[in-house]
């Protein structure tokens, strides 16, 4: 083939492309064609209004539309400085047998002024005109989004023509393209999406540069930081996302916003590089970055005074000032070998070169428009490499710096255990001789307590019984013989604080803890306090608050010492007052599963000066509100020894005239009966009668195995047929069978899981309403006040003598009190009579401790009275003074004298 026919062939291939492109320009863009999204490509005209005069009909009809090119779409610097419009026409047509919905999307979103028109086939007439732009609110687009979206709408064979205005920008890229509505919100997800991303990306550089500005204390970090936070500020507004969500109402605030934020970035990037490298040593320097950063904080602040396109150019200024000269400045910083080269020339490479293409799109390369979101992502690419860069550099250099740090700190720990292996072994030298030491002093000390107990207590034992003998002679030195006998009680109770509070301090450890009855010890207290109340003509009441627990953990002689303290001491300083002894238990156990208990005296008299009750609790204090204070004033300073060592606390509160509070807070752990010894579940204190109850039949309802056990045998050892059963559950199992026979006296418990003792009186009742039925109760309460329907009520600990006669009585049982009482004087000798007189007056005070601790020493030292003593002791100890009294008037016929 010639040339000739190769030229022929070429110009026929052209006319023919040029008769296609006008036959499907004049068919126009089938909307039902399946793609979700169509490209218009040539079927797209433009037309430039450089006047901006036409109106829509008349830009139809005007002669001077050309195929769209990328000139017109992305005009360059010139361009967008002229006030002008550009025109854009489409032709819809719809070829399918169905109706069809397509979305026209023209961008990009930064357009702030738009109109779209919906204008016949023949361009006649507008249909339909939409609003679109950045200057208009959102709500008045037909669909809210981030680009300018006009839905069309075409049935089978219609066709339209789409018209757009759209008023030029510096740097707004205009194109159009035609989506179905699903794929075109997927798309925009997808963009979302990945701008968030990026966006996310930066907030986690800018935080983390926060944080090493916090730990290092370093401009440089907040500067990078605060960079960083700019250029995510400027990314979403340039996607759109300040416009969607903040500033929806449109006006010209969006526009000057990008550009304030698009100076700020620059100028914050600039000041960091300045800063990072230290240029303000060098003085030429110095003098360009503070111009230049001022020119950009002048334009960010003259820009609300200025068009966005002015503020733009003269921001482009000043970047393609800084693009030519900051190269110099770095290589300055290289040569006088400034701090953060490196690191400042990759940050100063990547901004250099976004900046540069920025400059290109502007000025020679107005195509390159459609880079600009990947030149948005190349920057933030360039901006993670640079943290890596730091944060690989911080890593090694801090790994070195701690590497070199641990070397040194285990050679200063070698040293230093060395220095310390030297100085323990001489410690533990010292600490030894000074353990001897002190367990030689503590073995002296308890030597000493014990010897100055005995030669004090020995000979006024002996004044006490012959002063007692004296003042019972009847003779004119009867007086002086009670003289002497008050002076030497006083003697005696002095010695007794004083040789307790030592013994405190020697043994730390001296707690005996051992389970007992609640209710026994409060009922005991009680009637101590009521006894001592009486003396002054005082009103005790007992106040219990709270659901005591059965049986508690505890010392029973310190806490009993402490409370008869407090409550001595209140029954001695008031005189026809009231004294008041109130319990208090904690609803809930504390984590320890403790019960909180809070024993609280208070009563009516003088109260105590303000200025003595911060030291009342010291050793030898004495309130001076009592006519002849008396003692040594170690009663209080014992009371909060013990209760500290009982992990509790103790607390007055008083006013002159208005009485005095005394506090103790102990937490008690609350036990089972189970675990109470057998002494302790049936009292001793005392010969019971003899009782046979052979031929009669008892139940025993109790749940707990011990005490029914002890029950059990105590009562068959009497003779009595007995049927335990464990529980009220049990019970009323029993008394379903018609056939068992019926018992002459239940003894049941009160509380009991399943049913307890009212359930198990009702069941008895209904069964056999004569029968005599016993309560067997630990509760306060029901020591206090008989519950109504049963026939008697036992204490627990329960008392062989109460029980014997209450079980007489309600059977009719004849009780053998004769040999009885004589048995034990037999067995038994008691000491002279000058030293029961003694301990009748100690029993008269109620000084039950100081009983129990002569009792074990004059047994110690007289053997033939120790089986009375011991008894004795044991009464002493369980708080029994009537059984005292009993005990020490029976052998001898000693009377108590009045006090």
């Amino acid at each position: 083939m010639n040339a000739r026919a190769r030229r022929a062939l070429v110009l026929l291939l052209a006319l023919l492309c040029g008769l296609g492109s006008l036959c499907a320009r004049a068919q126009g863009l089938d909307l039902a064609r399946p793609e979700p999204r169509l490209d218009p490509g040539v079927l797209l005209e433009a037309l430039a209004d450089p006047q901006a005069r036409l109106e829509p009909l008349q830009a139809l009809q005007a002669p001077g539309w050309t195929p769209a090119t990328p000139r017109q779409l992305n005009p360059d610097m010139r361009q967008g400085l002229v006030p002008g419009r550009l025109w854009l026409r489409l032709r819809l047509v719809n070829q399918g047998p169905q109706s069809v919905t397509r979305w026209v999307a023209v961008g990009a979103w930064r357009i702030e002024h738009m109109r779209a028109y919906e204008v016949e086939p023949e361009g006649t007439r507008v249909r339909q005109a939409w609003t679109g732009g950045i200057e208009h609110p959102l709500r008045e687009r037909p669909v809210p989004g981030m680009k300018n979206i006009f839905p069309v709408t075409l049935q089978p064979g219609q066709e339209m023509v789409f018209l757009a205005e759209v008023r030029l920008r510096l740097l707004v890229r205009v194109d159009l393209s035609v989506w179905e509505p699903p794929a075109f919100r997927e798309q925009e997800a997808q963009e979302k999406l990945l701008v968030l991303v990026s966006v996310g990306m930066q907030l986690s550089l800018a935080a983390y540069f926060l944080l090493q500005l916090a730990a290092r204390r370093e401009r440089v970090f907040g500067l990078f930081a605060l960079w960083v936070l700019l250029i995510a500020l400027h990314q979403l507004s340039y996607h759109g996302f300040v416009y969607r969500y903040l500033l929806s109402e449109g006006g010209p605030i969006e526009p000057r916003l990008r550009v304030v934020l698009s100076s700020l970035t620059v100028g914050v990037s600039l000041l960091f590089l300045y800063r990072a490298l230290e240029l303000y040593r060098l003085r030429p320097w110095r003098r360009f970055y503070r111009a230049l950063l001022a020119g950009f904080a002048g334009a960010a602040v003259a820009v609300p005074w200025m068009s966005p396109v002015a503020a733009g150019v003269a921001t482009m200024l000043l970047v393609l000032l800084a693009l030519l000269f900051t190269p110099l400045s770095m290589w300055a910083a290289w040569r006088h070998r400034l701090p953060r080269f490196r690191i400042c020339l990759l940050h100063y490479c990547v901004w250099w070169g976004v900046s540069a293409l920025r400059v290109l799109q502007l000025t020679v390369l107005p195509l390159l428009v459609s880079w600009d979101d990947d030149l948005m992502q190349w920057t933030n690419l360039g901006i993670v490499a640079m943290v890596l860069h730091a944060v690989m550099s911080h890593y090694h250099g801090t790994v070195r710096d701690k590497l070199d740090a641990q070397a040194a700190l285990l050679r200063a720990q070698a040293e230093e255990q060395a220095r310390l292996e030297r100085a323990v072994q001489e410690r533990t030298r010292a600490l030894q001789d000074a353990l001897i030491a002190a367990r030689d002093a503590d073995a002296a000390k308890s030597d000493f307590l014990a010897r100055v107990s005995h030669d004090l207590r020995t000979p006024l034992t002996s004044i006490l019984g012959y002063a007692g003998l004296l003042s019972g002679a009847g003779r004119r030195e009867a007086e002086h013989g009670r003289v002497i006998l008050r002076s030497a009680q006083h003697l005696l109770a002095l010695l007794n604080d004083l040789i307790d509070y030592a013994r405190g301090g020697v043994q730390p450890d001296a707690l005996q803890l051992a389970p007992l009855y609640t209710a026994a010890l409060l009922e005991n207290l009680a009637a101590e306090g009521r006894a001592l109340a009486a003396r002054q003509g005082n009103r005790f009441e007992l106040q219990v608050r709270g659901a005591l627990p059965t049986a508690v953990e505890a010392d029973a002689k310190r806490l009993r010492q402490v409370l008869q303290n407090l409550l001595a001491n209140a029954a001695k300083f008031t005189r026809g007052g009231r004294v008041a002894f109130e319990v208090e238990v904690a609803p809930e156990p504390d984590e320890a599963g403790c019960c909180r208990f809070r024993f609280t005296v208070r009563d009516t008299g003088p109260g105590i000066e303000a200025a003595v009750l911060p030291h009342l609790f010291e050793p030898f204090q004495r309130s001076r509100a009592a006519d002849r204070p008396e003692g040594l004033g170690l009663g209080l300073a014992i009371a909060r020894q013990w209760t500290e060592r009982m992990g509790g606390r103790i607390a007055a509160e008083s006013r002159p005239g208005e009485g005095t509070c005394m506090r103790v807070e102990l937490a008690l752990r609350p036990v089972s009966e189970e675990a109470i010894a057998r002494p302790q579940r049936m009292l001793e204190q005392e010969q019971p009668p003899e009782l046979d109850g052979s031929g009669r039949r008892l139940w025993v309802v109790e749940d707990s195995a011990a005490v029914r056990e002890m029950l059990c045998a105590e009562l068959e050892g009497l003779g009595f047929e007995v049927l335990a059963l464990d529980g009220g559950m049990q019970a009323l199992a029993r008394l379903d069978d018609a056939a068992a026979p019926a018992p002459d006296l239940v003894l049941t418990d009160l509380q009991m899981p399943g049913a307890d003792g009212h359930a198990v009186l009702a069941a008895l009742r209904a069964r056999w309403p004569a029968l005599p039925v016993v309560l067997l109760s630990a509760a306060l309460e029901s020591r206090l006040r008989e519950p109504a329907g049963f026939s008697a009520v036992l204490g627990k600990p329960v008392s062989r003598a109460q029980l014997r006669t209450t079980l007489a009585g309600l059977l009719g049982l004849t009780l053998d009190e004769g040999g009885c009482e004589a048995a034990p004087a037999a067995a038994l000798q008691p000491p002279p009579p000058e030293y029961l007189s003694e301990f009748a007056r100690l029993v008269r005070l109620g000084a039950v401790s100081d009983v129990a601790d002569w009792a074990a020493q004059l047994a110690a030292a007289q053997p033939p009275w120790s089986g009375f003593l011991e008894r004795l002791r044991a009464l002493a100890e369980q708080g029994d003074l009537k059984g005292c009294e009993r005990m020490l008037a029976a052998p001898a016929g000693v009377a108590a004298e009045p006090a």
